[in-house]
């Protein structure tokens, strides 16, 4: 039996077999190991029986090569088998010129680490990047065994860099031919590459048969796009349109815009509907962060709907909505353009504000006209009284004038624009002097004394129905055009803290540390006269106070440390914060919920607040808020909501492209004492198999006893990871609709819009 030989030969070359090494180095050492060494030539050797050429870290393999020292080519044939970073072939037979790093692959099938198998009877690399397949398939189903879920033939592969042009190709189920492709480009790298996404399909009892069909455009490294047509058979049809950009930490944005055209709906069915929906409607959302020079910050952050019905009648303005039900329960929208400026002790803003009403929500999906057209009073009276901050200058700063008086300033002026009502411009300072006590120590402590000045310009200072907003009264309040108030106001707070720290290792830490943080404060404001101001919102309105507030804060604190160096560094993470306060007024009587100032069941104290929120395991998350009226030995509010994770690691998950979601329960519950409001929300994600999962959430109204919203979505995953089918079924109000959603990824044909919207839990923090 001949002896194993190896011969190690210094080459100028570098060993790139259908360019799987990418930009090797120039120059490297080439390992030729075989049973038997063959010299046909003084140009030609032969390595036969299991041979194996080496060069970094891509290795050939096969039963015979042959190398032509001078020409560079190579020949393998037989069991041929390449191993790089990049992927794995095999092959029957490999032609390869090593100097021009171009060559041949007959019968071979390609398995690369993007996730994707390629494999054609004729593999031909040219020169760089480019590759052409003759009679090839295409799939990214990388199955152990049988047949791929499937797969993209075609009798003409070229790929150019990341970018795969097929032609006459096959889109394959199981080998099953479903359609044909006469061309098509689709990335098969993991950069961002432009094209067609695969389109979202849903079905509505409203608006019958729904199809978004969008496309992605890579512009470059720091911008990209993404289009999409909307088509909705009996409701409208519409544009969408998303740009990103991120140049820089402080530069960068998105923008999104949307047209729809409601000509598919009669004008009756809008008017029966709406009452005020045109044939057009369009929004825009930005939300954008820009440096500017002198360490100066623009913040742009807005919505802007051509209709206050638009994020209640469609289900898509933007191709990534986020939380549906959040969007649309919405009252009012905010648009807001800031521009400013800090330094270690001052701050200074450029701030303004268009609020746009979405007027009040319906009591039913109603398509009475009568119902609609008071609707659409209501929006058309909202619209006009909302006040808009056109624009607000603030400064905020603080300086210490010695190491016991502390001197703090803040100047706000404001110019308030509506279509009617009284508005104007309002100046409002406020300087205040602090003087901290040191010597209590460990007590913290601080007396205050500040002053306040508020001046008023009116534009228009005469109003119907005075400042209520909703009045029917036709008297008329007549305000004067310049007017000011001046008000002070003295306090102190004074809190501590004592804590005491335990070894214990559990839950992940080594020590806790609980502390109790006792809290007293204590405000006067003497009474001013405020009759002759207008209300522009909380400022404007300093009432009457002497006030004292008492409480606590609880916290527990784990800390973890690494046992050495190479571990995670020690870090203390809160794991429980519970707080406890109240106030009493001396000078004024607080009423209960739903009764007058002065009723029977007025007292100086206020509603014991208390408030809980806990994450003593990751997978674990709690939050707790109430208000309790001892007056009445009741409890006036109460808002509790929590979210549970399996804790447990899913291997099944682990390296996959397509992923089902944790075993995870979310509940809240919201109340508001005298019939004001009593909800609850809930929704589980739960895998039903290694790849099937489902989803389920619902909202349910206590007070009227009827359920708002039930969805269901379910998540099927290929065992070859390789596609993803989302489908959900949602019953909602707001308006009155039954929606059916579905979504397919095909893993290497593009991106959807947004994977699993099925999946989508409701807000209930």
């Amino acid at each position: 039996m001949p002896s194993e030989r190896t011969v190690a030969i210094v080459l100028g070359l570098s060993l790139l077999v259908l360019g799987t090494a990418g930009s090797a180095q120039e120059s490297g050492r080439v390992e030729i190991q075989a049973e038997r060494l063959e010299y046909t030539s003084d140009e030609v050797v032969s390595a036969v029986g299991d041979a194996r050429v080496r060069y970094g870290e891509t290795e050939l393999r096969a039963d015979r090569v042959e190398w032509n020292r001078r020409t560079g080519w190579a020949k393998a044939r037989g069991s041929v088998r390449l191993f790089a970073p990049e992927g794995h072939l095999e092959a029957r037979e490999l032609e390869v010129d090593l100097r021009r790093r171009t060559g041949v692959v007959r019968d071979g099938t390609f398995v690369s680490t993007d996730g994707y198998l390629l494999r054609g009877q004729e593999i031909e690399k040219g020169l760089g990047r480019t590759y052409r397949i003759g009679k090839g398939e295409f799939t990214p189903c990388l199955c152990e065994s049988g047949v791929p879920s499937w797969s993209l033939s075609a009798e003409d592969f070229e790929l150019v860099g990341g970018e795969a042009r097929v032609r006459g190709a096959k889109v394959q189920l199981r080998n099953c031919p479903v359609f044909y492709v006469p061309k098509a480009v689709f990335p098969v790298t993991r950069e961002r590459r432009s094209g067609f996404l695969l389109p979202y399909l849903g079905f509505s009892d409203r608006r019958q048969f729904q199809i978004l069909l969008p496309f992605y455009w890579a512009i470059d490294r720091s911008h990209d796009a993404t289009f999409g047509l909307d088509l909705e058979t009996r409701a409208r049809v519409g544009a969408l349109g998303q740009y990103r950009y991120a140049r820089r930490r402080d530069s960068r944005g998105r923008i999104d815009v949307a047209y729809f055209d409601e000509s598919f709906r009669s004008r009756g069915d809008r008017k029966g509907t709406d009452g005020t929906i045109g044939r057009g409607r369009w929004s825009v959302d930005v939300e954008a962060t820009q440096g500017l020079p002198g360490s100066a910050e623009l913040l742009l952050d807005g919505l802007w709907l051509g209709d206050d019905l638009l994020l209640r009648e469609t289900n898509v303005h933007r191709f990534e909505p986020g939380d549906n039900v959040y969007l649309r329960t919405l009252r009012y929208t905010e648009s807001r353009a800031v521009v400013s400026r800090g330094w270690s002790r001052g701050f200074l803003a450029l701030r303004g504000a268009y609020y746009q009403s979405l007027g009040r929500l319906p009591v039913a999906a109603s398509d009475l006209l009568e119902e609609a057209e008071r609707d659409r009073r209501e929006r058309e009276k909202a619209d006009d009284l909302t006040l808009q901050e056109a624009p607000e200058l603030s400064f905020r700063g603080q300086k210490l004038l010695s190491s016991w008086v502390q001197a703090r300033v803040s100047a706000v002026a404001t110019n308030f624009v509506r279509e009617k009502g009284i508005d104007g411009f309002r100046l409002d300072l406020a300087p205040t002097l602090a003087f901290p006590v040191r010597f209590l120590s460990p007590v913290r402590a601080e007396f205050r004394l500040g002053f306040r000045e508020t001046a008023y310009v009116l534009r228009e200072d005469r109003m119907r129905g005075g400042l209520d907003p909703d009045s029917v009264s036709e008297f008329v309040l007549d305000l004067p055009r310049t007017v000011s108030r001046e008000v002070a106001d003295l306090g102190f707070e004074m809190t501590t803290e004592l804590g005491r720290v335990y070894r214990w290792g559990a839950g992940g830490s080594r020590r806790w540390k609980h502390t109790v943080e006792p809290f007293l404060a204590y405000d006067f404001v003497p009474e001013v006269g405020q009759d002759d101001l207008p209300l522009f919102d909380a400022l404007d309105r300093v009432n009457r106070r002497n006030l004292l507030t008492f409480g606590f804060r609880s916290r527990i604190l784990g800390r973890t440390e690494g046992k050495s160096n190479r571990e995670k560094p020690t870090s203390v993470r809160e794991l429980v914060r519970v707080a406890v306060f109240q106030s009493v007024d001396f000078e004024r009587e607080i009423a209960p919920v739903g009764e007058p100032p002065g009723g029977p069941g007025s007292d100086h104290f206020s509603d014991l607040d208390l408030s809980l929120d806990a994450e003593p395991f990751p997978w674990l998350r709690l939050r707790a808020q109430s208000g309790y009226d001892r007056s009445d030995n009741d409890v006036s509010s109460a808002a509790v909501a929590f979210r549970v994770e399996d804790p447990r690691r899913r291997k099944t998950n682990e390296g996959r492209r397509l992923a089902l979601p944790r075993t995870t329960f979310t509940a809240g519950y919201r109340f508001i004492t005298q019939g004001v409001l009593q909800q609850v929300d809930a929704s589980l994600l739960f895998p039903l198999g290694r790849f099937l999962g489902a989803f389920a959430a619902t909202r349910y109204d206590v007070q009227n006893d009827r359920v708002l919203e039930n969805t269901i979505g379910l998540r099927w995953i290929s065992r070859c990871d390789c596609w993803a089918l989302d489908a959900g079924f949602t019953d909602k109000t707001n308006p009155d609709e039954i929606e059916f959603r579905l979504q397919l990824t095909l893993v290497g044909l593009g991106a959807p819009v947004s994977v699993g919207r099925g999946f989508e839990p409701p807000r209930v923090w």
